[in-house]
């Protein structure tokens, strides 16, 4: 599995399995627009695909910001959908929503999951990568034959 983290898009590490390539982008530079941060997103997409034909690629949502809903949060959310739109369509590429759960009916996010409202905390990182652990839990074991799990006599 390869694994790309970007923070400010300079800080990377990686993981090795040939088939599933992860892609976080947990911040986005606050002075591009929308459009240019999902173009830079896509571009890395584009770049994963060109060496690995084959991978999938999962691309989990930029993280909401901020305590109360603004003008960051609503960036953050336009690059999400335009990347959602730029990827759709691609072979083997997947987008998944983080922010279910972290988001509260009222707008509010916790520092309980958030503590600065930026970063995870243990409790907002469950929240947010379940339905990634859930994608990549199918992605990886939907070839696997099943097991007979009835007990032998």
């Amino acid at each position: 599995m390869y694994s790309l983290s970007l923070d400010h898009w300079n800080t990377s590490y990686w993981t090795i399995l040939p088939d599933l390539f992860r892609l976080f982008s947990f911040r986005s530079r606050i002075n591009n627009t929308p459009e240019e941060i999902a173009e830079g997103i896509v571009t890395l997409v584009r770049a994963i695909r060109e060496k690995l034909p084959e991978a999938y690629i999962v691309l989990p949502t930029l993280l909401p910001r901020g305590h109360l809903p603004n003008k960051l949060r609503e960036k953050n959310g336009q690059v999400n959908r335009l990347v959602a739109g730029l990827c759709s369509g691609m072979p083997r590429v997947q987008t998944v929503s983080i922010e279910k759960g972290l988001v509260q009916s009222d707008g509010t996010i916790s520092h309980h999951d958030m503590y600065d409202y930026l970063n995870l905390t243990n409790a907002g990182c469950k929240k947010a990568f379940e339905p990634v652990y859930e994608l990549l839990h199918q992605i990886l074991t939907e070839n696997e034959p099943e097991k007979d799990l009835t007990p032998s006599e």
